[in-house]
């Protein structure tokens, strides 16, 4: 009787384990790959900047986005649960005003109410990557002071 308690924890052990939730069979299926990488400014790094690789122009299309770190370091997400982006084509867009993404709790520390990044990077960046299912990639990016700034926050995802 012993024996089959044990045997009977064991397998329960075993069985919760071992499971792959839908969401991560789905990401897994889909491609996604683990991005990173640094952004400076004038060659120093970017720290509480926003960045995000969207599937188009449109700046309400899908994206996956990430925050820079103190010394410019990134990290993309799928979703404030799950790090990596969707594989293919995407345009790179950076932020350092907090509003595009203030729901999410990676945003903490100290942000600008103006933007300081030109809009070549950002409202109207033509900054394309193409990211391959599946792989660990790096992409860095050193932005330049020159060029118009917008200084109107971030839009929110959906908005133009």
């Amino acid at each position: 009787m012993i024996v089959l308690v044990i045997l009977t924890g064991f397998t329960v052990l075993v069985g919760c384990g071992g499971a792959e939730s839908k969401t991560a069979q789905a990401y897994r299926a889909a491609g996604v790959a683990e991005v990173s990488g640094t952004i400076t400014f004038d060659s120093k790094p970017l720290a509480h900047a926003q960045i995000q690789f969207s599937e188009n122009e449109n700046l309400g299309s899908a994206y996956s986005y990430g925050v820079t770190d103190a010394n410019g370091r990134y990290q993309m997400r799928v979703d404030s649960r799950r790090t990596g982006t969707l594989p293919g084509d995407k345009i790179v867009r950076v932020w350092t005003t907090k509003r595009g993404i203030d729901f999410d709790p990676l945003m903490q520390g100290e942000y600008n109410n103006k933007e300081i990044i030109p809009v070549q990077y950002n409202r109207e960046s033509t900054q394309k990557i193409t990211v391959e299912p599946g792989k660990r990639q790096t992409f860095n990016f050193d932005l330049k002071s020159e060029g118009k700034v917008d200084p109107t926050p971030a839009p929110h995802f959906g908005e133009e």
